[in-house]
């Protein structure tokens, strides 16, 4: 949805190899290959790897399976490895039982809503410029 709103590139992570085909497919078939980037790999190794080039992001959509309660290890590991640009947006799918919480300074949460028994968490990051 990004892309087709005119997102720079996404890059879409995911250890399941079947839905990392199906991921390459739509790409293909959206013609978005040139934007969009799949890799097939656990998340906390994606972020150490970004981290390592020292990438930063402006949107972040988190939506793990259920339930395995990756979206509070998540949200602390992209601040952890300094991935969030200054007004980031994370954006978390999560069930309504995952406690998801703004645990670290400079982070609001600024909307929830339920959708049946999952929650969407939007948190706005705002980091302190550099003078």
């Amino acid at each position: 949805e990004a892309l087709s709103r005119g997102a720079e590139g996404a890059i879409f992570i995911d250890s399941s190899f079947k839905a990392c085909r199906l991921l390459k497919e739509n790409i293909q078939i959206l013609r978005l290959e040139d934007k969009a980037t799949v890799m097939c790999r656990k998340v906390n190794e994606a972020l150490e790897s970004f981290a390592q080039e020292g990438r930063c992001f402006d949107l972040i959509f988190v939506d793990p399976p259920f339930p395995a309660n990756l979206c509070q290890k998540t949200l602390d590991k992209l601040h952890e490895q300094g991935l969030l640009n200054h007004n980031t947006i994370i954006i978390i799918h999560h069930h309504q039982k995952e406690e998801v919480c703004s645990s670290w300074e400079n982070l609001e949460l600024v909307r929830k809503r339920k959708f049946g028994d999952n929650l969407v968490s939007i948190f706005l990051y705002t980091r302190q410029e550099k003078s």
